[in-house]
């Protein structure tokens, strides 16, 4: 092989490797350990208990005359990357989508990751259901002594019940009916809905994430046969 060969080779390599770090394909990416713990919950024990009442708890709805979302607030006592949530809202009309955000509302509102659910069958008829359950993808650092929010809004007409815990837990509840956004967070405490907040301490090992590694194995794995290629 010439020596012209050689370093037209050396250059595409060059180029598929400013392409991959450009995507991040190679770049490595750190997420929180998978042993997520409980930060906050106000579910009674043993497993998830919460009011049953029937047709009780913080309704969000969307109808022909306006809307209501809710959400309930929670401040972490600790740095800690956040893994997941879970909810107790049931269905309280024929509607089957809620979307659930987790947002801050200081100094303005900013919606941190969202939850699209769909076709949610369980209904508020009295007796008692599993929680809506969602994992983060992006899992964001959420700070101590900031007051963070999980928000459920509808996206279409319908209703939903956000079920009241068991244990009497009181906080802040914040509410909103307005285009654009205008929540309000006064008055209170007030009992809160049922749910739970996951999470990761900030102080763990972060780890590579499995898939990344992978492609990163792959990619330096490329390179190593190029190299033995072009030094024969």
């Amino acid at each position: 092989m010439n020596k012209f060969a050689i370093e037209n080779g050396l250059m595409g390599w060059k180029n598929v490797l400013s392409v991959l770090i450009s995507l991040g394909i190679l770049s490595l990416p750190f997420v929180p350990p998978s042993e997520a713990e409980v930060v906050f919950s106000n579910f009674g024990q043993p497993g998830y208990v919460y009011e049953t009442t029937q047709n009780t708890g913080w309704t969000i709805y969307n109808g022909v005359s306006g809307f209501a979302e809710g959400a309930m607030g929670f401040t972490p006592t600790a740095d800690f990357f956040f893994d997941g949530f879970k909810a107790e809202i049931l269905n309280a009309s024929n509607t089957a989508d809620l979307n659930i955000w987790l947002m801050s509302l200081t100094p303005s509102l900013s919606i941190i990751e969202s939850f699209p659910f769909k076709s949610i069958l369980f209904s508020d008829d009295g007796s008692s259901q599993p929680p809506l359950a969602g994992n983060s993808i992006l899992h964001p650092k959420l700070s101590a002594g900031e007051t963070y929010w999980l928000a459920a809004s509808l996206p279409e007409i319908g209703a939903f019940h956000w079920k009241f815990n068991s244990i009497g837990d009181t906080g802040p509840v914040a509410g909103n009916a307005s285009i654009p956004p205008n929540w309000s967070t006064s008055g209170g405490p007030f009992r809160r809905g049922a749910f739970e907040i996951d999470g990761t301490p900030a102080g763990a090992a972060p780890v590579p994430e499995p898939a990344t590694m992978l492609l990163l194995g792959s990619g330096l794995f490329g390179l190593w046969g190029a190299r033995r290629k072009f030094k024969k």
